[in-house]
């Protein structure tokens, strides 16, 4: 992903690392989901919505990753709190991202190594009481 340089310093920081993410996490999710429909008797609509809560699932949980190092991290590059706080914000505004302040919250009490065996061993867990 390529960004224009231009852009504030808080997307150019943010991208990358989500991205790759999303790449090291999105076998798992599909894993996850093939599991679930292996089993069931879930009609094609059904299944194709299925397939749509846990590709969000994946976002929410990349993204409230990020949340969790951008706050370690992010004045390392000049990113204030005040920008991370707009940042995260926006999270909570669309839905499909809707939680992901919670769910970072339950990652950095977890911490990030924990919450990935999470993800991959048992996602209803680490998702509990968080909209899907």
């Amino acid at each position: 992903i390529f960004y224009n340089t231009l852009a504030d310093t808080l997307q150019l920081v943010e991208a990358p690392p989500i991205e790759f993410l999303h790449r090291l996490i999105t076998p798992y999710s599909l894993d996850n989901a093939k599991k679930t429909l292996e089993n069931s008797k879930m009609s094609l609509d059904e299944a194709f919505a299925h397939m749509g809560r846990m590709l969000a699932r994946e976002e929410k949980f990349v993204h409230a990753l990020s949340i969790v190092w951008l706050q370690r991290y992010g004045k390392n590059f000049g990113i204030t709190q005040q920008e991370l706080t707009r940042r995260f914000a926006e999270y909570e505004r669309d839905n499909i991202f809707k939680g992901t302040n919670l769910l970072s919250q339950r990652i950095a009490a977890l911490g990030p190594q924990k919450s990935v065996e999470l993800y991959i061993k048992n996602p209803d867990a680490l998702f509990k009481g968080i909209s899907n």
